[in-house]
């Protein structure tokens, strides 16, 4: 009798939070069962060694005979997610980039030292795209102010954090360059290390006192650059039958991976199945 009544209890107490799930899963408007365009967001290091983010890199050339190769492998395997569209970090609504794609495509130019030309242009060009797709959203965010607010209102823990977070990411970079280019992405698109990534931002936000809120404000800049970026993903994504490769910084990944699966027009396909 008390097992009856134990398992009544348990279906009383189910109940609600089934037909919640069943409630929002079926909600009018967001079409979560009609097919939707799928996008694989392919985290990268910047080839250049531009220098351009936070932590400071200093890659070995991918021009090397050993690392054109190892490229190579990589647009190979990443051909097997057959994109019909490849998105690259460069301002939206430029037009320079698809002008060197095009003189590039006609051998009117050469392919330079970034990611864009060794992995985008190349596997556009093997595919036979015309152009690429230029989704990036610049804005400008200065985190040395909220290391400068931290240490002249007594947050100095927050700077030594920091501090400790580049030495760690310093070394693990070091150990990053014994990799092949496969390996080295697979490493930084591990959805650990993403999301392990991502948390420096939000230690940074937690800078401010009283009524100052820089850390969040100065951090609030960079989610609204990667919803941006998010929303320009999903307008070039003009049909569900559109398979969108999207070859940014690592640093965004975990913000676009988390806007474009909640999107109602977007699914979001694993990298990593594609880079073994």
């Amino acid at each position: 009798m008390a097992r009856t009544s134990c398992m009544l209890l348990y279906v009383f107490l189910s109940a609600p939070l089934l037909c919640a799930q069943s409630y929002f899963h079926n909600m009018p408007g967001l079409n979560w069962k009609e097919p939707k365009a799928q996008v694989l967001i392919l985290g990268a290091y910047h080839m250049a060694n531009n220098n351009l983010d936070v932590v400071k890199t200093n890659w070995d050339s991918p021009l090397s005979a050993k690392r054109q190769v190892e490229i190579q492998e990589v647009i190979t395997r990443l051909k097997r997610f057959k994109p019909t569209k490849i998105a690259v970090e460069a301002p939206w609504g430029s037009v320079t980039i698809n002008e060197r794609y095009t003189r590039y495509l006609a051998g009117q130019d050469t392919l330079r030292e970034n990611e864009i030309d060794q992995i985008a242009f190349r596997l556009a060009q093997q595919l036979g795209h015309k152009q690429v797709y230029p989704i990036d959203y610049r804005k400008d965010m200065d985190f040395d102010r909220i290391m400068q607010f931290a240490m002249a209102n007594g947050q100095q823990s927050y700077v030594e954090r920091m501090q400790q977070i580049f030495a760690f990411i310093g070394a693990e970079d070091e150990k990053l360059k014994t990799l092949t280019v496969a390996e080295h992405l697979r490493a930084i698109n591990d959805t650990a290390a993403l999301e392990m990534g991502n948390r420096p931002y939000l230690l940074l936000a937690e800078v401010g006192k009283d009524t100052s809120y820089v850390g969040a404000d100065v951090v609030a800049g960079w989610y609204e650059r990667n919803l941006k970026i998010a929303m320009n993903i999903i307008r070039i994504a003009a049909s569900p039958s559109d398979r969108i490769l999207v070859l940014i910084g690592a640093g965004h990944a975990t913000l676009l991976r988390h806007f474009l699966s909640e999107s109602p027009s977007t699914q979001v396909v694993t990298t990593n199945e594609y880079l073994k």
